[in-house]
């Protein structure tokens, strides 16, 4: 079946299907998973990596302690139309999080303008002339986003003028971890 996606944060944090935990560089290619226990991840490249090999220490409820993996295409690719990555608004969201949408989480802004959202994957580019505003397509539906700072936004729907607060999600500990 399809496995929800890990969500690499800055900072050394990290989303999971079975809750929040934190990551660490330990190699040239190697990422250690704090989450119910260690998981190590060793990509296949230092600078393009885009599978993975992963060993789960004990704690870790697996079918296997070890197996491998690979990148989702989607969150790795070209930039979307409009990208800046020198956008100031854009400089600050990006790899931050994970961010919740009215309480629903997670969200995440990559590279590139990649937006990750619970409804399918969306895209966001800064506004012209803005310090602080992005426009964020997701689901059909294009919001314009004011980044507040203090990893807070406000997001006001351009169809309907429907308004929503945006957070950083602290989130629980990772539990019952099973892959």
């Amino acid at each position: 079946g399809e496995h929800k996606p890990l969500l690499f944060f800055v900072r050394g944090r990290l989303h999971s299907p079975w809750g929040m935990g934190s990551w660490r560089v330990v190699g040239t290619k190697r990422v250690a998973l704090s989450l119910c226990a260690t998981v190590e991840l060793e990509f296949d490249s230092e600078s393009a990596p885009s599978k993975f090999s992963y060993t789960a220490a004990e704690g870790f409820t697996v079918r296997k302690r070890s197996g491998a993996g690979a990148l989702d295409s989607a969150y790795v690719r070209a930039p979307v139309d409009g990208w800046d990555a020198s956008h100031p608004a854009a400089k600050a969201l990006i790899g931050t999080g994970p961010w919740a949408w009215a309480g629903i989480s997670p969200m995440a802004f990559l590279a590139n303008g990649v937006l990750v959202s619970p409804w399918g994957e969306g895209s966001y580019v800064g506004v012209a002339g803005s310090e602080d505003t992005v426009r964020v397509t997701f689901v059909g539906a294009k919001h314009t986003v004011v980044y507040e700072g203090c990893h807070k936004f406000r997001s006001v729907r351009e169809s309907d003028g429907a308004k929503v607060d945006g957070w950083v999600q602290l989130g629980q500990s990772a539990r019952h971890c099973q892959m």
